[in-house]
């Protein structure tokens, strides 16, 4: 009887530290950062443009052409500024 209470209580040990490190473990692994995004979860990346009137860097998508000089400009009023030099 005595060695069936001694594997018992060797069993309890031994589940209760398993427990334990099995916590930690779970612990250890939410505290870690997370990986960086890798390169296809990125978004696409946009050509900048900056204006000849203001100087201002803006996505290359929402300029402003000037047919006639080739410039860029953030808005239409900036391009008729520029044109009334």
């Amino acid at each position: 009887m005595k060695l069936l209470a001694w594997a018992i209580l060797i069993f309890a040990v031994i589940w209760v530290l398993r427990s334990k490190a099995k916590a930690r473990a779970r612990a250890q692994e939410a505290a870690r950062p997370a990986a960086p995004p890798t390169p296809a979860s990125l978004p696409e990346t946009e050509a900048m443009v900056s204006c000849v009137q203001c100087g201002i860097h803006f996505p290359a998508s929402e300029a402003v052409h000037d047919e006639a000089s080739h410039q860029t400009f953030c808005s239409i009023e900036h391009r008729q500024l520029y044109s009334g030099r």
